[in-house]
């Protein structure tokens, strides 16, 4: 089962480095508009999907990296709402990459929010 979860979760991983370079032109299931709109938005079904997969891509990213033997990028103790607060200010800084995949604009913000690798990240 977890050389299966791992399969999958590299297979994920895979499409969304793909994803940047064909951002305007490849298949998603959400792109950043849809995914900003569900986590500003005041209704909690909405909300509930804006976390699941904010969190979702989160470990996503955090998988990818162990198996690669990369250090952890989000410190224990960052919550799901602090991802989210994250992800919304990266669509706001740039509104221009809102109609990319929600995967990889989540990934780019939690990336550039707590990698150590990244300088930007604290």
């Amino acid at each position: 089962m977890n050389c299966r979860i791992s399969a999958i979760t590299s297979a994920m991983l895979l499409v969304v480095q793909i994803a940047p370079a064909n951002a305007e032109t490849a298949y998603t299931f959400q792109d950043g508009n849809k995914l900003y709109e569900f986590c500003t938005s005041k209704n909690d079904g909405k909300l509930a999907i804006c976390i699941g997969y904010v969190e979702g891509a989160a470990d996503a990213l955090e998988g990818f990296r162990s198996m690669q033997g990369m250090p952890q990028c989000v410190r224990n103790g960052v919550t799901g709402r602090q991802l989210i607060d994250v992800a919304i200010r990266y669509w706001r800084d740039h509104p221009e990459r809102r109609d990319y995949a929600a995967a990889t604009s989540v990934i780019s913000a939690v990336s550039d929010a707590f990698c150590p690798e990244n300088p930007t990240a604290q």
